[in-house]
């Protein structure tokens, strides 16, 4: 699927806090190498005073490629440095998709839509 339209290209990053208190970060648009600065300049912002969770919900993508990915696992890096845990909230299934084709399902805690329940990251099941 091709992006001819440069309009299309729109992209936001809306910051709010959640009913615990915690940040929730929410990119809306499209996820590439041209705005991944801009999230992660607004999940890096919210570590400062470290809370004990960042909630990157990603319910408003319409797009994401290999260079989000690879911001998503730098971002929980970040978090992981300041004692932070980052979880992804509202990812559709076309990201969770993506997350087990890159194999990084365990990788990351998921919010289930329309509820404030953890969902752990599942281990990785033993070759057989």
């Amino acid at each position: 699927m091709g992006r001819t339209n440069p309009q299309s290209h729109a992209f936001i990053v809306d910051v709010a806090t959640d009913d615990r208190g915690d940040p929730r970060v929410s990119p809306q648009g499209e996820l590439d190498v041209a705005t991944t600065p801009l999230l992660q300049e607004a999940v890096l912002a919210r570590l400062a005073p470290p809370p004990a969770r960042v909630v990157l919900d990603l319910s408003g993508l319409t797009f994401i490629d290999a260079s989000g990915i690879g911001t998503l696992l730098e971002l929980q890096r970040a978090c992981g440095i300041a004692a932070t845990v980052l979880v992804l909230g509202s990812v559709s299934e076309r990201v969770r998709n993506l997350l087990r084709i890159c194999d990084l399902t365990a990788q990351f805690p998921l919010l289930l839509p329309k509820e404030s329940t953890l969902v752990a990251p599942s281990p990785l099941a033993p070759s057989v």
